[in-house]
Formats: C-alpha cells, structure tokens, sequence
C-alpha cells in the first residue's frame, strides 16, 4: 500500500447538465471530491503507474482521469434552445416524445379508474353520495376530538377542543362547495382528448434524463495544453488532450447522495475485471445488477492500513439462524399502502452475519476488531484467541493439534493450526454470483493471492473522546417517553460539564485537550496558558472560549446531550461461533444466558460492570420500539479466556431474543450501537422493552429483473438519488409523528412512528436491495399536517420563507440569487425583531403568574418508586425553587422565548420539546463576576526591536485569507443542505480539503524564515482593532495557529511569561 496517498486524491466534482452544455469543452467545476485511499487506488496506480495517473501540486495529490459527476439539476427549456446543438436538440426532442406518452398513458389509467356519471340524471344522486361520505367523516372527526379532550382532561393537560372542531367544519364546508360544481363525465370524450394530446414546446431535460443519457454515451473532455514560451515568458496554448470519460461505479457514501464516478475510458476494462474478479457478466442480459453495483465498490472503501491473510488461513463456516415467538408490530404493505399488524410472530435472528473472528495475531494495538475489505468480501473481524480454542478443544477430545482439520462450507479440509480467520457465508459476496461452490472460492482465493493477500483495513474500534460519556442524538432522546423533569433529571450530567466549564477554567482547559485537532487552533492556546497562566484572563482566551460553549449549545438544542457510556462494536455470540467451527451447531452458548421471561438480552462487554443492566441505540433510530435493554455478563466468562475484546465491543446474544429486528435491521458487519448505564434511560428501557413491542419489516422485496446495460444501471441509481430524499423525509416524520404521539398516545399515530421507521431503514437499504413500496407516496399519505415540532428550529434550521405573506414569496420567486439573499437578511431581521417583541410582551405575562409557588406546585406529587436518586433530584428541585430567586426569572425567560416560536408547536409535550425550555433554564451564564481581572491580549506580547519583512506577512496573511475564504465558503455550502447523509458527506471532504490547504500553507511557510519582528508585527496586526488598515483580526486564530504550528518556538518566545 502506498502510504504518502492516506488523504486520497482529489478529483474533479461536475453536474451533470454542465458536462451537456460545455459539448466537450472543459466544464464549469462545482467542487472538489476525494477518491479515497483504497485497495482499488492502490491497484489503479500499479495498473497505470503514478506518473501518468497522479499529478502534485501545491494543492496535494490529484487526477483528471477521474471525475465526480453529480446529477442534482437539469438543463431548462430555454437553455437547450439557447445552447443550439444538434445532438442536444434531438435528446430533448426524444424526451419530450417520451415524457408525453408516459403522460398519456397516466390519463388514461386515471380515466379507466375514475368514478364518472353516465347519464346527466345520476348526476345529482351521484352528489348526494359524496356529501354523505363527507359527511361521515365530519362527525367521525368531531367523536375523535371529543375522545381527546375528554383523555386530556383527565389527565388535567389542556386541549382547545374547539379550535379543532372549526378546523373540521371548515374542511368540510370546502368539501360540500366542491361537490356542488361536480358534472357529468363524458369517459369517451375524455379517452380521444387525451388520445389528441400533443407537445407545444420541448420540455426541461430532468437530472434523472441526463443521468441515462451519460451512463449510455460517456462524455468528452479536450483539455488545453500549454507550454511556456521562452521568449515571452507567457505560458500559450498549444493543443488539446481529449480525454473520453465512461461510466465507473458508485461507492456506498456516494450512493444515498446520488454521485457517480466516471473514469477514463483507456483504464476502464482493466480496472473492472479486477474489481470484478474476472466475473463476467452478460450484456443486455437478465443478472443481480444491483448486488454487482453494490458488491464491485467494496475495494473502494476508504482504508486506514492493511493485514495479511492467506485464505488457506480462512475457515468459512455455515451460519447459524435462531428464531422466537414474540408479540410484535408487523408492518405490511396491502394494496399498494403499509398497514401494522399487531400479534405473535416468530422473529429470527442470524447469528453470525457479517461479522468474523481474527486471530489475536493480527493485532498490533489495544483494537478490539478490525473492519475488512477485499474483493466481494465483507467483514468485522474481532480480536480472538483462535489458536488457544482448538488447542484446548484438541487436548479435551484427544486429538492431534498439529493435524486436526475441519471442512470448510466448500468441502476443503483446513488445519485448525493454520486459521487465523472464521468466517460465514454472509461475508463472502462472491457467491451471489458463483454459488457456494469450491471453483467459486478457488477463483476468489486466486484474487486475494494475485494482490498479496493484503485485506484492508476500514476502521477500527475507538473510545469516546470524554472518556466516561457520550453524546446521544435527538432521535434517541425523543424516544424515551419521559416527561419534563425526566428529562432534566437525564440533562443532569450535561449541564454539569458545561457549568463545570463556565465556572471552571481548569475544566474548560481539559476540554480543549481532549477535542485538539490538526484544524482547531486548541493545540496552541493550550501551549499559551502553559507559557503564561494567567493568559486565561486575556479577551482572546475569554472570546474564544465564549464561541466554543456557544456553538457546544446550539449543538444541545439539537439534541446531542451527554450520557454515562460509549459507541459499542456489536459481535453476536462469538464462543458459539468458536463450537460452530468444529461443527457443533446445537443453539446453546455456554457464555451468554437467555432471559426467562424474555425481559431483557444478555451481554458481554467489559465497558460495564457484572451483572449491571444497559439500555442500547442503534441508529437509524426512530422509535422506542428500537429501545433494546440488556444485562451486563462479564463474571468467569468463557469470553474472557478466548477473545482479547477492548472496552468498545459488545458481544450480544442472538438465540431466542429480537436483538436484530429490535435494532432495525441490525448484523455484526461493525455496526454498533450507542450502550449507556444510565440511570433514567436504564429505568425507562426496561418499562419499554417489554411494553413497545418490537417493529418487524414485513414489506416484500422487490422481485424486478434488472438486464445488464447502462439504462438498468441508470434506473438503479436514479432510484438510490430518489431514495436520498427519501431518508431523510421518512425520519423527519417519524420524529414529527413520534412528538405528536408522546403527547396524544394515539393508535392511529403510534402506526405513523412505526411505518415511518420501517420506511427510514428500507430507504437506506435501498443501494442492496429494493422493496415493494413507494415511499414518497407513503410519507405523503401519512404526513402530519400543522406547524413541525419546536425542535425542528435546531433540527432542520428555521427556513425564513414559511413567514413570508403571498405578495412576498411571490416577488421572492422572481428574484435573482442576490437579491435573493439580501432579501432573506432583511426578513430574519424583521422576523428576530417580531419574536423579541413577542418574547418581551410574554415575560411582562408569566411575572405575574409564574412564581415559587405555582412552579414548586408542578413538581410536588412527582415521584418514582423505587427509584431514589430521581426522587432525591425532585426533592433537591424543590428546595431549590424555594431558595433562588433568579431560577423563576430563568423560567420565566426560557418560557416567553420559546413562545416567541410562533411558527412551531412549541405546545407539544415531548422530550426534545421539554429540552429547549430546559437548557434556558439550567444553563448559566459565563463566571465573569464582579472584580474578575480582565487583561488586553496585546498585554502580552512582548517588544521587539528592529523592522518587520513586509514582504513576508503579506505572503503568510494572504495564504490565511485564502484559508478562511474557504472556511467560509464551505460553510455557505453546508447552511444550502437538509439532508443528514450529504451533510456528513460533504463534511468529511471539506475536512480533508481544509487539512491540505494547511498542508499547503505549512508547506510555503517552511521556506521561511522570520525575524523576530516580523513574527511579532504578524501578531500585533492579528490582535489591532479592526478599523486599522493593516489589522487581520478577523483572522486572528487562524493567524496565530499557523505561526504556532510552523514556528511553535519562535511564537512563543513573543509572549511574555508573566504580566508585571
């Protein structure tokens, strides 16, 4: 593996309709991605050689032979006319054709399935029957709202019944007026309408056309070749490299965002055969496209090393499947629309799936498993005594260790002595195309040994950054159905570290050690304290630390709060998969026992203590069905004695329990999940395990045959774009449905959590397999209508249109991006200053009826029992209202600013609801008490003599401002987005960008060489107010860490080590 590539490389990133209309020029570039270090890098390299596919540049490493195309946009009418090729002229006209007959022919079925009226004298009978069906549903409305009040009453919560009810009479007068003007349906007539139908101009080209156009034709691009005329100096063009581009693959990232690479046509048949292990496929014939399209990008998986396994070191065994008779809530799909089905079910777990044991041989650090990548080959590999167990297991039986053998699913004889891997079949991907057959693994052995039998290495497990805790999401707390001092009892541990921060420099100080990163600049305000004490009092230490806890709480408003635990690898019964690979397939492990009553699932990890009972997330995570609870086994197990697991593994028994389907979908291929000995979550967990029955998906997988050729291809990944959007929608109303539902308790909206989490997982799902639903139509239909939840502001972001009056959006509508933008400014002005007049009116209200008394009054009958620390919590509550004045001030501010919400439901009585009121009022303000010293950070620095190199710090600061435009710029591209995966997507490549433009400034700065004077001039500016000319402030911190990281001893030595 070539190291110096651990970045990867970039390439170009192109929309698709820019590569149409640049007709073989060089197209307008949206972006940069990465290609990632990888197996298939690494063989792209030796294939073509690194001269000829890798070009350095100041920027890092980069290649043209490979392009990032993105299809998130079409070519408009009006630009194709505009534009005027033939070849673009023709495609249009084709489309239109095409677009027109698919609207025929959903008119006509429209028309074959319309009820219509066949003589004029039905017309009113036909009325009649549609205002008594509109009828009916108006009082079965009116009977719902009734039943909700008559609920909330008795449980004393409020609830405008009445408002409810002329919203129902409202709907159905607009329902009544509508069947007045309903007239005869001449079918006939309507069938030759649609029949004569004909286009008038050439449609718009959509993103999903030019995607088929692109995977069938390829494209070209005539880069410009220039040469340096000696003469003139001037670099001129001399010709053109025609580089022909041709559809590659998509990797797993790329999938869920729609994005493709494309590769040049001169490297194509090379690099597929190998991806492909020389399997072949026929063209324009039926095959499993979508594995193949899946399954061929695993050797592009990003790596972080590598470790060598022979496959005759390999064991591949059968798995095993163990399966039990629970209640459940099965989602189904009749008539086209998913129904739940509540009742017993079997349920079934596979046991082994996906993951692998490695031998403890392999392992060079503390790493409790190693995630593996090979040609079609799939696995987490964990940390085993493979050589211990069959040594022992051969003494027990009396057999010879150095000859003992086991058949492997193929029928080969493998040594027991030799293994350094046991495996099953659903790691081994090749054989959706090969079967489970002995040619079929020789021909996968023969492609690992072709490579060196190196597997790479995807990740591997790692501790939280603060240790004892960990940050959880929104989804996970909002699921937890506990009510408002619940929820603060479980903010407990949150608003200690952040107050603990606050008050406490020497805590903030810690924090900036365990979150030091190569971008943040922690590392070198750390080494300034440590020069100086008593530099934590100078505004550059007191504003930088302001900004940290300000952003670290705008990040608890979205839900990321603070737990007892850590992200835990989930193996599943790894003893028995020990037994399994001498053939003993009998469902007993002697390491992990089963629950008598089924109350909870055992398992292993040494993160706890024996015998403690956990609580376990595993994302994606919608509802409190997907709440597993677990007891701890750790004493004299027989884990201990085989396998080396680090604190970040939890072995999980699969015999007779839900564990997979309770965790949405859950295998061992290194997913984990989110374990916590949390207090209030631990006590919820067991209530809702047994009362939330688990979700099953029962919806069918799509049995549609796919040929191979590039329209399939197109028409897979036009689907996963779809599917995109789809993720994110179907969890947004999960979370929509799911706030409504800890509120109401309805059946009906119970139904909607469940299906909407059902959907979220079958949408990620999608870039594997594909199911008979659609879910666009499906979160359509049981969309929650009415203002989103509070939450959503910090969720989703407050999207400033939803205030804008008709005449607004419609001049909006008109505008270009910049006045665009100049408008949304002027709006959130306008809407901030509302709120803040709104806010001001609703303290003036609640001082006069909120007090010690009324406050103290909510919480008085609050109690748990048998669970004491809650309650010692609620009684510490109680005494602390009725000793702090400034509390009931807080209250009431967190109150009138969350009302001040008028566009969200901040009425909704869920967690995340309750935790924006919470973290107004448990947060204090920075310590910045009376007499605190307050010292100029110029105070500092130190005078030196002499004259600064001008010439220098114009260099330096113009290498920062071109760092800190990017910053910029990419955060202006994070604030366009929605959707979670593209934003963690986008993310990780902005961070690689942003480490090789500090590569690159590191990289000029080391020809460097400053005087002292320069260094400091470069300081003062840095620290100069803003209204100088030569001051940089603006990019103070950015300054100063590149000064810190190039010239650490010479910066330092600018500061003085005491203030006088």
């Amino acid at each position: 593996m070539i190291q110096k590539y651990l970045n990867g490389i970039k390439i170009n990133s192109i929309e698709g309709a820019k590569i149409l209309k640049a007709n073989g020029e060089v197209p307008k570039i949206s972006g940069q991605a990465v290609f990632s270090y990888s197996m298939l890098l690494n063989k792209l390299i030796e294939q073509q050689g690194e001269k000829k596919l890798i070009t350095q540049s100041k920027i890092g490493f980069s290649t043209r032979d490979i392009i990032n195309i993105k299809f998130t946009y079409g070519l408009k009418s009006n630009e194709i006319k505009e534009l005027n090729y033939e070849w673009l002229n023709k495609l249009a006209e084709e489309n239109t054709k095409n677009n027109l007959e698919k609207l025929k022919e959903k008119k006509l079925k429209e028309i074959e399935n319309k009820d219509f009226i066949e003589n004029e004298e039905n017309v009113e009978e036909y009325r009649n029957a549609l205002r008594e069906k509109a009828n009916k549903k108006y009082r079965e409305r009116i009977n719902e709202i009734d039943e909700i009040a008559k609920r909330k009453s008795i449980e004393g919560k409020s609830y405008d019944s009445d408002k409810y009810k002329t919203s129902a009479k409202e709907k159905l007068y607009k329902q009544l007026n509508e069947i007045e003007v309903k007239k005869k349906f001449n079918k006939e007539l309507s069938i030759a309408k649609v029949k004569n139908m004909k286009a008038n101009d050439i449609d718009n080209l959509s993103a999903e056309v030019i995607r088929e156009y692109l995977y069938k034709n390829g494209f070209t691009i005539n880069y410009p070749v220039f040469k340096k005329n000696k003469e003139t100096k001037e670099y001129e063009e001399i010709g053109k490299e025609t580089i022909k581009y041709k559809f590659w693959f998509r990797s797993s990232a790329k999938a869920r965002i729609g994005e493709v690479l494309f590769i040049n046509e001169k490297y194509y048949d090379e690099i597929v055969k190998w991806q492909m292990m020389n399997i072949e496929m026929e063209l324009n014939k039926p095959c499993k496209l979508v594995e193949m399209m899946a399954y061929m990008s695993l050797t592009a998986s990003s790596i972080e090393g590598s470790v060598i396994i022979k496959p005759d070191e390999i064991l591949v065994i059968n798995d095993l499947e163990s399966s039990i008779e629970k209640d459940v809530l099965d989602v189904v799909v009749e008539n086209k629309k998913c129904k739940v089905i509540e009742g017993r079910k079997s349920v079934k777990n596979v046991l082994f799936d996906g993951q692998a044991l490695l031998d403890n041989s392999l392992f060079t650090d503390n790493a409790g498993m190693k995630l593996l990548r090979h040609h079609m080959f799939k696995a987490c590999g964990f940390r085993t005594y493979i050589s211990k167990f069959y040594k022992d297991y051969c003494k027990e039986n009396g057999l010879n260790y150095d000859t003992y053998t086991v058949k492997d699913r193929y029928g080969n004889d493998i040594r027991v002595k030799d293994i350094k891997l046991i495996t099953t079949e659903n790691a081994m991907k090749w054989e959706k195309f090969l079967g489970a057959t002995k040619e079929g693994f020789d021909k996968w052995k023969a492609a690992v040994e072709n490579d060196g039998c190196e597997f790479g290495v995807v990740k591997r497990d790692h501790e939280s950054k603060i240790k004892d805790f960990q940050w959880i999401s929104y989804q996970m707390l909002n699921a937890l159905m506990i009510n408002k001092e619940e929820t603060r009892f479980l903010f407990n541990n949150t608003s200690n570290f952040i107050n603990g921060m606050k008050k406490d420099n020497s805590k903030y100080i810690n924090y900036l050690k365990i979150t030091e990163s190569e971008v943040n600049e922690n590392s070198m305000i750390l080494d300034l304290i440590e020069l100086n004490r008593d530099f934590i009092y100078s505004d550059m230490f007191r504003k930088q630390k302001t900004n940290t806890l300000k952003k670290l709480k705008n990040e608890l408003k979205e839900g990321r709060i603070l737990v007892c635990g850590d992200n835990l690898t989930v193996v599943a019964n790894p003893y028995l998969m020990l037994e399994a690979s001498v053939g003993n397939r009998e469902l007993v492990d002697e390491s992990l026992s089963i629950s008598e009553n089924n109350e909870y699932i055992s398992v292993y990890t040494s993160k706890f203590k024996d015998g403690e009972m956990l609580a376990g997330f595993r994302n994606p995570f919608n509802s409190p069905n997907n709440l597993s609870y677990f007891k701890n086994e750790t004493k004299d197990s027989l884990i201990n004695k085989y396998f080396n697991f680090s604190d970040n593994i939890i072995a999980i028994n699969l015999i007779k329990t839900d564990a997979q389907d309770r965790n949405n979908g859950m295998d061992q291929d290194s997913d984990f999940m989110l374990v916590t000995n949390d207090l209030m979550i631990v006590h919820k967990a067991k209530k809702i395990y047994i009362k939330y029955p688990t979700i099953v998906n029962s919806i069918p997988k799509s049995n549609k045959e796919y040929i191979n050729n590039s329209e399939s291809k197109a028409e897979i990944d036009n689907l996963l774009a779809k599917a995109k959007s789809d993720i994110g929608v179907s969890s947004n109303l999960a979370q929509i449905a799911l706030s409504h539902y800890s509120d109401s308790k309805e059946k009906k909206i119970r139904d909607t959590v469940v299906i909407m989490s059902v959907l979220a997982q079958v949408s990620i799902d999608n870039a594997k397999r594909q199911y008979e639903v659609d879910v666009e139509k499906e979160c359509n239909r049981l969309r929650i209508e009415g203002a989103k939840p509070l939450f959503f502001k910090y969720t989703q972001g407050d999207d400033i249109e939803k205030y804008m009056d008709a005449d607004e959006k419609r001049s909006y509508k008109g505008m270009d991006r910049e006045a665009k933008t100049a408008f949304l400014e002027k709006k959130k002005r306008e809407v901030d200053k509302e709120k803040e007049i709104k806010s001001t009116e609703l303290k003036e209200k609640y001082k006069k009826i909120i007090n010690r008394d009324t406050e103290i009054e909510k919480i008085k009958d609050i109690e748990i029992p048998n669970f004491e620390e809650f309650n010692d919590f609620i009684e510490s509550r109680r005494k602390f209202l009725q000793k702090n004045k400034k509390v009931i001030d807080k209250i009431i501010s967190a109150k009138a600013k969350m009302e001040s919400e008028y566009k969200f439901n901040y009425e909704l009585k869920c967690p995340m609801n309750f935790l924006q009121y919470i973290i107004e009022e448990e947060l204090i303000n920075a310590n910045r008490g009376k007499g605190e010293i307050k010292i100029d950070t110029l105070e500092f620095v130190k005078k030196v003599e002499g004259k600064a190199k001008t010439k220098q710090m114009d260099k330096i600061e113009e290498l920062v401002q071109e760092w800190d435009k990017q910053v910029k710029v990419n955060k202006e591209e994070l604030s366009k987005l929605k959707d979670k995966e593209e934003i963690n997507e986008i993310k990780k490549r902005q961070n690689i960008e942003e480490l090789e433009m500090l590569e690159n400034i590191n990289l000029n700065l080391s020809k460097m060489k400053l005087s002292d004077k320069t260094m400091q001039m470069l300081i003062k500016n840095a620290l100069s107010d803003k209204d100088k000319k030569s001051s940089t402030s603006y990019i103070m911190l950015k300054i100063f860490k590149v000064l810190h990281k190039n010239f650490r001893n010479q910066f330092l030595k600018m500061f003085k080590e005491e203030i006088a």
